[in-house]
């Protein structure tokens, strides 16, 4: 007899079912239809939008920055083509971890199972959707807002006819108002689509570390309780124990795939964000053209800090949990049982003694102190610029 999976609003895989369908939209996740025509037409379409956007955008940018004189451009354009090229290094990631986070759904419901009928259990499920689906629109007002005001600037940009983003094109572009017009839109529609889908690139490894640390909280509470229960006969806490022997083999299972599907993703935010963050205080400080340009890069710059933030604090939070596992067992009435359960306490307490920790790119570890290096790499850059104040205003 096969075990039922969870319900709908017990499963947490499900808090990333808005990611999963855009995903599909991207041509990243397959369609699921049986009808040839609709399959055949959506791999066309997403062909096409690949090529636009992940190879063309990113390639006619870095060919444009070696006509570009001035630093202020040479700045603001060295940020912006980094960004292209690493959303579509992510894209790339992504694509290629995507069965990995389908094992991770898989992983997590096997562990659902066995604690749906607890509460507590239940309590931290739900609350787990709940604060990622407010992460997760915490990220879209805020890169919304950057796009928005990124339209702004473009539609200042149309009118003193400047493109968008100086880039090369395999044509004249001044050959005409609707073509010129026509090159910053395409720019604009691209940038905007790659902004979206920075959103679900850039929430989903922080939403799969929550989880991670969601199922370790679970596990715990039910280990601190164990031999607390007077109602309880010794043979049924060997068998609760066990059970969380079991939980604990899980969740380091879903670790190692969690880690897999994060790291290189990490590794390119961390790589880039110091210089980028860098360069909006730069544009802010000394290159703003009017307001809309100004809070533009404001925004930028706040989307950039929150790319790391999430993931170096839910990785702080899960070194902590993992540190609690021995607390608590060390917490539990393990005394007063039997000599089979003092057995299987002291291996499972000495296999919850080792270290772990998420790693960006097998490098650097994933944590708060690994970020506030981040912001005082930024402060660093940045006073090092400062210094030569004179010529970038030059």
């Amino acid at each position: 007899m096969t075990q039922s999976k969870p319900a709908a609003e017990y499963r947490a895989f499900n808090a990333l079912n808005w990611h999963i369908r855009f995903w599909t939209f991207l041509g990243l996740n397959p369609i699921k239809s049986q009808n040839t025509f609709i399959k055949s037409a959506w791999f066309l379409f997403s062909v096409v939008l690949h090529f636009l956007i992940n190879i063309y955008l990113p390639l006619h940018l870095v060919i444009g920055l070696f006509d570009l004189k001035h630093p202020r451009d040479i700045i603001e354009n060295l940020a912006n083509t980094s960004n292209q090229i690493i959303t579509t290094a992510k894209t790339y990631v992504l694509w290629k971890n995507l069965g990995r986070i389908y094992e991770i759904g898989d992983i997590s419901e096997t562990f659902e199972r066995d604690v749906k009928d607890e509460k507590e259990s239940f309590r931290f499920i739900l609350d787990f959707r709940k604060n990622s689906k407010k992460y997760t629109i915490l990220f879209i007002v805020v890169y919304g807002l950057c796009m928005t005001l990124g339209g702004f600037s473009l539609f200042v940009k149309i009118q003193s006819h400047r493109q968008f983003f100086p880039g090369y094109y395999p044509f004249n572009i001044d050959m005409s108002e609707g073509v010129f017009k026509a090159v910053c839109i395409y720019q604009y529609v691209s940038w905007t689509i790659q902004g979206t889908a920075n959103i679900f690139f850039d929430t989903y490894p922080a939403i799969l570390m929550f989880l991670l640390v969601q199922h370790l909280r679970i596990m715990n509470l039910k280990i601190s309780r164990i031999g607390h229960d007077l109602n309880r006969t010794p043979l049924e806490n060997q068998e609760i124990l066990k059970e969380a022997t079991k939980h604990h083999k899980i969740i380091m299972d879903l670790f190692k795939t969690i880690s897999d599907a994060v790291s290189s993703t990490s590794f390119a935010l961390f790589l880039v964000s110091s210089l980028n963050i860098v360069a909006c205080i730069v544009i802010i400080s000394y290159f703003s053209e009017n307001m809309f340009h100004k809070c533009y890069y404001l925004a930028l710059m706040i989307c950039y800090c929150m790319q790391t933030a999430f993931i170096s604090y839910y990785g702080s939070e899960f070194e902590a949990e993992i540190h609690q596992t021995t607390t608590s067992l060390y917490f539990c009435n393990w005394y007063e049982q039997t000599r089979i359960f003092k057995k299987d306490f002291l291996i499972f307490m000495e296999n919850s003694l080792k270290k772990y920790s998420f790693s960006a790119g097998y490098v650097m570890p994933i944590n708060k102190n690994t970020y506030l290096g981040v912001l005082k790499s930024t402060y660093s850059i940045y006073a090092l610029l400062n210094g030569f104040k004179d010529k970038l205003n030059n």
